[in-house]
């Protein structure tokens, strides 16, 4: 698999943080409301059937700001933090 992300200082992938405290992906979710709202409901639920999250967090070449995305499979969120960076407005 070739992996492409878009240019930036640093990058956290995590997964599947719900079961180092031995919880549910909806718990995990609940306890960070953030994610519900940049979620899809379609990809939560897929996570959920799936008990698996992946998480990437990309800070770009810029003074401020991140993407933060989850997706069920690491190549949905590979997908998802290029289209997040791609639609970025570039200042």
């Amino acid at each position: 698999m070739k992996i492409e992300l878009p240019p930036h200082h640093q990058l956290y992938i995590t997964h599947n943080a719900h079961r180092t405290n031995y919880e549910s992906v909806s718990d995990y979710v609940s306890r960070y409301p953030h994610m519900m709202s940049d979620m899809s409901k379609n990809e939560f639920d897929k996570c959920i059937l799936a008990d698996e999250i992946w998480e990437i967090q990309l800070y770009p070449i810029t003074p401020i700001s991140f993407f933060w995305v989850a997706a069920s499979t690491f190549e949905r969120a590979l997908e998802l933090i290029n289209e997040a960076a791609t639609e970025a407005p570039n200042d």
